[in-house]
């Protein structure tokens, strides 16, 4: 399973891959705890 920026992928053992662009930063939210178990305030931003 991979989080980047507002995309959700998650290979199966198979390597088959299923992408979807969560909606908004809650959901964002809720994928980083449902899935990697953090809890966060905000979505982490990268900058340059």
């Amino acid at each position: 399973m991979t989080l980047g920026g507002d995309r959700l992928i998650v290979t199966g053992p198979d390597g088959g891959k299923r992408e979807r662009t969560l909606d908004g930063d809650g959901a964002v939210l809720a994928a980083y705890r449902e899935h990697f178990g953090v809890v966060l305030d905000r979505v982490p931003r990268v900058t340059p």
